[in-house]
């Protein structure tokens, strides 16, 4: 059996499941937080948030969105960026602004995602059937799937399996007066025509059972969990517990010194906001028998709160371990230092036990 022993700062945790491979397997996560500020200093957080175990929603699960998913998943593929933050106006009395989320890579390689940002609107009737009221002042808005397109059609029993809690879905677009639209949207415009029905806006994580990720989810057998048996099917895809949007995930783990760009999300700072992530990679160990493994983690979730004006790494390795090893062994994660070091510490082994 694995036990974990943390001398590192950083939250760590150790699960076990099911590789990709559908073998059995401990997943270790650690977790790093920073604070930063609008002029792009960053500093470690005194004290990092638990990893987060289970998806935790706004309300209830079949009515909201996802707050935070779930960090401690056996795998994903390459890696993806999650936020969460409010848009803020430039400005009193603006009706529509954007906000943009941006990465550069070490490898020059960048990424750029904007949202536009619209005040309240409706649906009217006019002669050619229904158009777009004017847009409403706008106010800080936050950056929910609830004020994405979708939702639920009631009058016809239809659901955008996208985005069951947004607004502005009709069947075959036959919406009703005073429908509201959605308030987020990827553009390059805002929807005009009811038979609009853009892909919903976001950058927070997409819960398992919409769309996309309900796709990936055929062949999910709980009953074979709850039996102690793996619960993929086989060729399982590797993106399986990714659950960022599509154009957020990157084939590659992030390495440190991205340069990390926010625009709209702050009051009183218009500008974008320039980061560059931290490099400092935990260090992880696997010690049976008195001989030191080294773990190779992987960066593979960058989660940026702009509320709270933190962000938080999340590196993964998954250690393969059958149920009927015997075995005592241990985990330990520290702050980065050689392996020369620990092969000539002489008491290396019982700092460990101990």
């Amino acid at each position: 059996m694995l036990e974990l022993v943390n001398k590192s700062d950083w939250e760590a945790a150790l699960q076990l499941g099911w590789s990709l491979e559908r073998k059995r397997q401990f997943t270790l996560a650690v977790k790093i937080g920073y604070r930063f500020a609008v002029d792009g200093t960053l500093e470690p957080l005194a004290e990092t948030p638990e990893l987060v175990r289970a998806d935790a929603y706004h309300g209830e699960p079949d009515s909201s969105s996802l707050s935070a998913a779930s960090e401690m998943v056996p795998f994903k593929a390459g890696a993806e960026f999650l936020l969460s933050g409010t848009a803020h106006p430039p400005k009193a009395g603006v009706r529509a602004m954007e906000v943009e989320a941006a990465l550069r890579f070490n490898d020059g390689s960048q990424w750029r995602k904007t949202l536009l940002i619209a005040g309240e609107r409706q649906w009217k009737k006019n002669l050619l059937g229904a158009a777009p009221t004017d847009a409403k002042a706008l106010g800080p808005l936050p950056l929910r799937y609830e004020h994405a397109f979708g939702g639920v059609d009631d009058k016809r029993d239809k659901v955008d399996k996208r985005n069951p809690v947004g607004r502005g879905f009709a069947h075959r677009g036959r919406v009703e007066p005073g429908q509201p639209l959605p308030q987020i949207e990827r553009g390059p415009r805002f929807i005009v025509r009811p038979t609009e029905q853009p892909e919903p806006a976001g950058y927070g994580p997409i819960p398992s059972h919409w769309q996309p990720r309900l796709e990936e989810q055929k062949g999910f057998d709980l009953k074979a969990l709850e039996d102690g048996h793996c619960p993929y099917p086989r060729n399982v895809s590797a993106s399986l517990f990714n659950c960022a949007p599509k154009d957020q995930r990157f084939p590659q783990a992030f390495q440190g010194g991205e340069q990390l760009s926010l625009r709209g999300f702050f009051p009183d700072h218009p500008g974008a906001v320039e980061l560059e992530l931290p490099q400092p990679t935990p260090e992880a160990f696997l010690v049976i028998d008195n001989r030191w493994q080294p773990l190779t983690l992987q960066c593979d979730t960058l989660q940026v709160d702009t509320d709270a004006g933190e962000l938080y790494l999340v590196w993964r390795v998954g250690i393969p371990w059958p149920v009927s090893d015997p075995r005592e062994a241990w985990v330990l994660v520290q702050a980065p230092h050689s392996q020369a070091e620990h092969e000539t510490e002489p008491h290396a082994e019982q700092e460990v036990t101990a």
